[in-house]
């Protein structure tokens, strides 16, 4: 008789648990995009510049610089995280720019909603650099 009771009680808690995690894995919560960051340097016309970036994220040039000898983006040679490298073309003076689009992909069960495996989930943001050379 108790068997008889307990599956009733037991299986409308089981198909909330199940409903509860397939609710947040609709594509809304796959990707965030952050909002833009703006990074403002000056350099002289004989001078590099570098930008660390976050480890454990993938980078890419969304808009190339105009204006540049150099402009890519690296691995760091101690620390082997991304970095950004720009040096302006020889004999430049003015202002350039490039944007930068970091993308970092979250997998698993760390995301703070009780054990329910989302997938994984990207993160995306752009980093725009306005350099200033020389002036």
């Amino acid at each position: 008789m108790r068997k008889i009771i307990f599956l009733p009680v037991l299986m409308p808690g089981m198909m909330l648990l199940f409903l509860s995690c397939m609710k947040e894995r609709g594509p809304g919560n796959r990707s965030v995009t952050l909002p833009d960051e703006i990074v403002q340097v000056k350099i002289s016309t004989d001078q590099s510049y570098q930008l660390d970036l976050i480890a454990d994220t993938e980078v890419s040039i969304a808009k190339q610089a105009s204006h540049y000898l150099i402009s890519e983006t690296r691995l760091h040679v101690d620390k082997g995280s991304p970095v950004y490298f720009y040096q302006p073309k020889n004999g430049f003076s003015g202002t350039d720019e490039v944007k930068l689009l970091s993308v970092t992909k979250i997998s698993g069960n760390d995301n703070g909603y009780g054990g329910c495996n989302n997938g994984e989930k990207t993160i995306s943001k752009y980093t725009i650099i306005k350099i200033t050379v020389g002036q």
